[in-house]
């Protein structure tokens, strides 16, 4: 049971934020609450972690946006990997870094970096949209 607990739990950390939501209700009708929390905590803590690497965010800005692993701001994570999977399915692995480093005047000269770290990640989101349907580069 336990091996079948903890490949189940590997899938759910790859699902997007609101199927894990789902999956969280279930696991804690049917694991309890402080086993489900626990596990929780691991997935959400490997998330953030993950967003922190892909976006070079320092550990204040990281619990600033994402919240902490025992509360995380779904929200928040929720733009950041869509900016994420955005990012991977326009520009090549070796361009993300810079395109995230380089000021743009459609970000009022700052760069997509700053703004996320700023909290709002929505018009970074918007700005590759542009970018996405040949609006800006």
């Amino acid at each position: 049971m336990t091996k079948l607990l903890e490949k189940a739990f590997k899938q759910a950390s790859k699902l997007p934020l609101e199927e894990q939501r789902a999956i969280a209700k279930r696991w804690l009708q049917e694991l309890g609450e402080r086993d489900a929390a626990n596990k929780l905590d691991s997935i959400f803590d490997k998330q953030i972690k993950e967003l922190q690497r892909f976006f070079h965010l320092s550990e204040m800005e990281s619990a600033r946006l994402c919240g902490h692993q025992w509360m995380p701001n779904l929200g928040m994570m929720t733009k950041l990997y869509d900016i994420k999977k955005s990012l991977e399915a326009l520009l090549k692995p070796d361009k993300i870094g810079e395109w995230l480093a380089t000021p743009n005047p459609s970000l009022e000269g700052k760069t997509p970096r700053e703004v996320i770290a700023s909290g709002d990640a929505a018009r970074v989101l918007e700005e590759l949209a542009a970018v996405e349907w040949g609006g800006h580069n």
